[in-house]
């Protein structure tokens, strides 16, 4: 199974040093060329995810995990100028889940994607269940490292107790987890 995860700064600022139409474009040539199974984005806003659903590849090749004017999927995060996370599978998903992070902030959802592949061609065997999560963890260095230790430990949770009911042969967590000491990663939970 082929990751990518990416962090494509938010375009709600610096318009002319960030040249965000150069720069989304740029990342939809780069992400097709990656030709991921899954990718998980970070800091999506609705208009760089207009951008995204236009592309061959994506509505070609794709499951998003948010859709815009859909009722049925939660993406406040990407309304009212905030941004969120997306995910893009190649592999059509079983379900896809958004898990609340807790103490605030404005990277509120987690979109999991449980994804299934045969272990062995014949099929001899049951499938491999995979849950697949792109987070965004509060930024702000040192002074947001135990809010950022309480979001991922109740998104590991959330994914192995809650949704798959203890269900996956393997949980994946990308995005941008924004550790800024080496340090950190003592807040990685057991077994992750």
């Amino acid at each position: 199974l082929k990751l990518a995860t990416l962090n494509v700064l938010h375009d709600r600022k610096q318009h002319k040093l960030l040249q965000h139409k150069i720069r989304h474009d740029a990342i939809c040539r780069e992400l097709e060329a990656l030709d991921a199974d899954v990718i998980g984005l970070n800091e999506v806003t609705s208009s760089f995810l207009a951008r995204l659903l236009q592309e061959p590849w994506v509505r070609n090749g794709y499951t998003v995990s948010a859709v815009p004017d859909d009722t049925r999927c939660p993406v406040s995060t990407l309304l009212n100028n905030h941004w969120g996370n997306v995910l893009l599978s190649k592999v059509p998903p079983v379900s896809v889940e958004y898990v609340e992070q807790p103490v605030g902030g404005v990277h509120s959802h987690v979109m999991s994607l449980c994804l299934c592949e045969p272990r062995e061609p014949q099929g001899g065997t049951r499938p491999l269940s995979v849950a697949v999560c792109s987070t965004h963890l509060t930024a702000c260095p040192w002074l947001m490292e135990g809010r950022r230790k309480i979001q991922l430990t109740h998104l590991t949770a959330t994914v192995t107790d809650s949704l798959g009911g203890g269900a996956f042969d393997l949980c994946v967590v990308m995005g941008d987890l924004n550790f800024h000491r080496e340090a950190e990663s003592a807040s990685i939970p057991e077994g992750w």
